[in-house]
Parts: structure tokens; C-alpha cells; sequence
């Protein structure tokens, strides 16, 4: 089967290409051609940016590759959501999880929400995993059970954080991650939180 895969070099798209060639699928890449250019020498490669450049694309045919390979193969179609997890656990259980991965004395530091959400205002810095709020409400509760009935599967969290560990561990040293909380930052908000709380605490 032809599958052309958007991206396909970072987090889940390399994994979607890995699964596919697998299975002996005919795979090509659209992307910019700046993220791991080197992975998959052996598949074709069509370089463009899909929001501005598809005219690579023009007069070709493929299967979209996006709720793994084995939806296509059973031709299986329909809207599924597939975020996960299948069991709900809680952001400390989450934690918990991380913590022997970073092979150092790890130091839990409680901030007042307030106060965090403030700071990350002030040094706009977005937080991926702080609780969504607005319109955001409630994204992590999204209803995956359609996905699940139709075979979708989840790898268990202690696999997901190493890999995501060694994904990281491998990028580029000047890639710059287009959110989270850089050291600088984090450090600048808890040094001013001890502050904060010291005067508090002598008031």
C-alpha cells in the first residue's frame, strides 16, 4: 500500500513510518526537510511545507497514514480519539513515574497556582501539562473508548517517558522546544517564590 506520511520524522509520525515499512508498505515523506533528515534513507522524500507548498504534491495518489497502519489495512474509518490513556491516573502519579528516570536526587517544590500561572504570564512560558482552563477545559478527558473498541492499544507509561527521554537526549544541540519551562526560568520562578514565601512567613 502507498502511504504518505506528513512529517514522519519526529515523536509520533517516525514511529507511524517504523510501523508501516514493517508491514511492507510503499511509505513517502512530505515535509521541510529539517528535522531528522536522516532517518529512513531508503524511502522517498518530497521536501515542501504544507501549509504554503503542496504543488510537490500535484497528480499523486496515496492512503493517508494518521490511527496507525492497521486501520488502513482493515479499511476501517470513522473519527476516533486516541489521546489516551486507557486508565485515567493523576498528575502526581505522573511525576512519580519520571522521577527514577532523571538518576538524580530530585527536590518537589508545592507553588501556589496562582502565583505559577503568573509568573509563566510574565515570562511567556506556556506549560503544556498545567490543568487547561477556558476553553481548553476538560482536553484531558477526552472519550478515547470509540478507539479502544476498535483496537487501539497503549504502550505503558514507563516505556513512553524512556522513549520520550531518548528522543529528547538525541535532538540537535541548538534545537530550541517550542514550549515548556527552560532551567533559567524555572529557576528564576522558584528562587522568587522562596523570596516571596520568606517574607510572608516573617510577616
Amino acid at each position: 500500500m502507498k502511504i504518505l506520511v506528513l512529517g514522519g520524522t519526529l515523536f509520533l509520525g517516525r514511529y507511524i513510518v517504523e510501523n508501516a515499512l514493517s508491514k511492507g508498505h510503499e511509505i513517502t515523506l512530505f515535509n521541510r526537510g529539517i528535522s531528522n533528515s536522516q532517518l529512513f534513507p531508503e524511502i522517498e522524500k518530497l521536501k515542501g511545507d504544507r501549509d504554503s507548498d503542496l504543488q510537490i504534491l500535484k497528480n499523486r495518489k496515496w492512503d493517508l497514514a494518521d490511527f496507525i497502519i492497521k486501520s488502513i489495512e482493515m479499511n476501517k474509518t470513522g473519527i476516533f480519539n486516541a489521546t489516551g490513556p486507557k486508565e485515567r491516573f493523576t498528575f502526581q502519579e505522573l511525576i512519580d513515574l519520571c522521577v527514577p528516570f532523571a538518576k538524580k536526587k530530585v527536590e518537589f517544590i508545592k507553588i501556589s497556582e496562582k502565583y505559577l500561572e503568573d509568573n509563566l504570564f510574565e515570562n511567556k512560558v506556556d506549560l503544556p501539562l498545567l490543568e487547561a482552563k477556558g476553553e481548553w477545559k476538560g482536553i484531558e478527558q477526552v472519550d478515547c473508548s470509540k478507539g479502544i473498541k476498535n483496537g487501539l492499544v497503549f504502550r505503558d507509561l514507563k516505556s513512553t517517558i524512556n522513549d520520550t527521554l531518548l528522543w529528547f537526549n538525541n535532538l540537535p544541540k541548538d534545537y530550541e522546544l517550542k514550549t515548556g519551562l527552560k532551567p533559567e526560568i524555572e529557576k528564576l520562578i522558584i528562587q522568587n517564590w522562596r523570596e516571596e514565601s520568606k517574607k510572608e512567613f516573617s510577616n
